[in-house]
């Protein structure tokens, strides 16, 4: 049989095309039918969210009549989808954009948001349900429903297992490792998936018959409604962290997220769930993600960044995936007049390209940066950007003022479990000294706990009038609890709460009078607000200490002998690395007590001579 060849589609005219799924039984084989549309006008048709699946296991259909091959889990996909009495509409990328036609990808490309969005369904399709899909769909819809009969508002203050079991619910009897592995599948992990859910309203009602996006596995489906409550319990979850940790025993979830780690589906979740989003955390978060092309790491993103951001970027897959970052943090920087998007948490970096372009090849590994939202740098901010761009070498020149050089760093903390209950070595009592227990009976986490550590023994050499400086470091001066509702200055009493988890002090006598020692070590741990946001601020980080004494948090990647600078237009501090060449960008910081004016001082008064230009490479 003759293969199928596309036709050219007008992009001008708004053309795309729509697979039409032939009506027949189970065993028979696909027959489907590809005929453009225009887009914006009005038609009925659903759209598929679905992975590729491995690329060189092809199974035939048969396209307008002739003989195609699609990889087995499209195939399978468009099985499961098919009627058996009546023809169904769809668009589904494999087929509808012409894969080999490079042109015709970077015209598409652009338009898929608006093709989703315009859809009268999103179908995602997870594959066969397996051991773990029937299982875990009807856990997760049991849990969701189970937890919105009762209040709405239950999930936000404070969870916990007994809030659960208020709601009916007993996290023991959770299908846990089927959903896990079910949020695991690999649709979680591809990245156009993220803008294809992302046409879903989140906090739209579950209506049966309404939902804008079905998740199917096998022969069963329900409401993305449902996967996205169960995700923002997983958040919620590990935000309160300390209600999951009962008489010294971790609960569920909290004990599955510390051994396993965050769902793909999470992570997902979390980067859809604000839109329109910044262009630069989005592309901190593509690592976390697949694409057969490095290019859609990029172009995926688009339709969930704002429209400013988005129309500075053409998809362009004839260029190399190298010049596509750097013209887009170019582009981004100059249009915005901020240094904003040089905000990175850098873990590793092999010495290639420029340092300050955070791109997701494996040559840089980053984290995102803190919440834009706190450590702000006003005054830098304000000041006018002065910079230049040497397109040959691609270097970065950008004025600022040097704070300071890198002298003490503890850390990186590497982990994101809570550190063990009371870890300053022996506790001060009104009794003989003893040493508290872990809190956590899972295996440790031993490079959290180790940074902790290191961190109090460095307290305790502190004089009194230096260690509000260092707790308030430690948390960034912030109380990020309520997370409608952030505290600075951090509160006082976060001080006692160190001291005692740093052995510096002895614990109240009167908190938990009637409770044995090592209870009331672990309730004090599990009930300190200091060590929750502790956790929050210091996930891969560094503390660091100035050669003028300045302490604050840096990178993961921070080392002696880096030097701390405010550089204009960033709004944060920065860590640069000295070389021969200039400095390479290590990433973002925060420094205890640098007011914005203190550094500004001279300079808003017309004195220059601090000022400097610092080469970026």
């Amino acid at each position: 049989m003759t293969t199928f060849s596309y036709d050219p589609i007008s992009a001008d005219l708004g053309q795309f095309r729509l697979l039409t799924i032939q009506p027949g039984s189970w065993h028979a084989i696909l027959e489907c039918r590809l005929e453009n549309a225009i887009l914006g006008q009005k038609q009925f048709y659903e759209a598929l969210s679905y992975t590729w699946g491995d690329a060189n296991n092809k199974r035939p259909i048969i396209l307008n009549g002739f003989s195609w091959h699609v990889t087995a889990n499209l195939e399978c996909a468009l099985r499961h989808l098919r009627y058996e009495d009546k023809s169904r509409v769809m668009w589904i990328d494999a087929l509808c954009i012409n894969q080999n036609d490079m042109r015709e990808k970077s015209e598409q490309i652009p338009k898929m948001w608006d093709i989703y969005a315009s859809s009268k369904k999103v179908v995602a399709w997870l594959g066969l349900a397996g051991p773990d899909g029937d299982a875990a769909m009807e856990g997760i819809q049991h849990f969701g429903k189970r937890l919105s009969e009762v209040d709405e508002e239950l999930p936000i203050v404070g969870i916990s297992p007994d809030k659960l079991r208020q709601a009916g619910i007993q996290i023991s009897n959770i299908a846990w490792g089927p959903i896990w592995t079910f949020l695991n599948r690999p649709y979680w992990r591809r990245i156009w998936v993220i803008q294809e859910l992302a046409t879903y309203e989140i906090g739209a009602s579950a209506a049966d018959d309404g939902d804008k996006v079905v998740i199917m596995c096998g022969t069963k489906s329900m409401s993305k409604f449902w996967i996205d409550g169960f995700c923002s319990f997983i958040v919620l979850a590990s935000r309160w962290m300390a209600n999951f940790i009962v008489d010294g025993n971790v609960q569920e979830p909290l004990r599955t997220i510390a051994t396993l780690g965050a769902p793909s589906a999470v992570r997902m979740y979390l980067a859809y769930m604000n839109r329109p989003a910044d262009l630069g955390f989005l592309l901190h978060l593509a690592p976390d993600f697949e694409a057969t092309d490095p290019h859609d790491k990029v172009y995926a993103l688009l339709g969930l960044a704002t429209k400013e951001e988005s129309s500075l970027i053409i998809p362009d897959y004839s260029k190399p995936i190298e010049s596509v970052y750097i013209e887009i943090y170019r582009s981004l920087i100059l249009f915005f007049k901020t240094l904003r998007y040089l905000l990175f948490n850098r873990v590793s970096y092999d010495g290639q390209g420029p340092s300050w372009i955070p791109c997701v090849t494996e040559r840089i590994s980053a984290r995102p940066p803190w919440a834009p939202d706190i450590v702000q740098l006003k005054a830098t901010a304000k000041v006018t950007l002065d910079i230049r761009f040497d397109d040959l070498v691609h270097h970065l020149a950008a004025k600022g003022i040097q704070i300071g050089f890198l002298d003490v760093i503890i850390g990186p903390n590497s982990q994101i479990q809570a550190p063990s209950a009371l870890p300053g070595g022996s506790v001060s009592t009104a009794g003989p000294p003893q040493r508290a227990q872990p809190v956590n009976k899972l295996p440790s986490a031993i490079n959290s706990q180790k940074f902790f550590y290191q961190l109090c023994a460095f307290g305790r050499t502190l004089p009194k009038n230096a260690r509000e400086c260092f707790w308030r470091a430690l948390v960034m001066d912030f109380d990020l609890t309520d997370l409608d509702n952030r505290i600075t200055p951090a509160p006082t009493h976060f001080e006692e709460e160190f001291e005692v988890l740093a052995g510096i002090r002895a614990m109240p006598a009167n908190f938990e009078p009637d409770l044995p020692f090592q209870a009331r070590c672990q309730h004090w741990s599990t009930s300190s607000k200091f060590l929750r946001n502790f956790v929050e601020c210091t996930q891969n980080r560094c503390f660091f200490r100035t050669a003028c004494n300045k302490m604050g948090l840096g990178p993961y990647d921070s080392k002696q002998g880096d030097v701390v600078v405010a550089l204009f237009g960033a709004g944060r501090f920065l860590v640069l690395r000295p070389t021969f060449k200039g400095y390479e960008l290590v990433g973002d910081a925060y420094i205890q007590g640098a007011a914005d004016e203190e550094f500004l001082l001279a300079y808003s008064k017309g004195d220059d001579s601090d000022v400097k230009w610092f080469v970026i490479c």
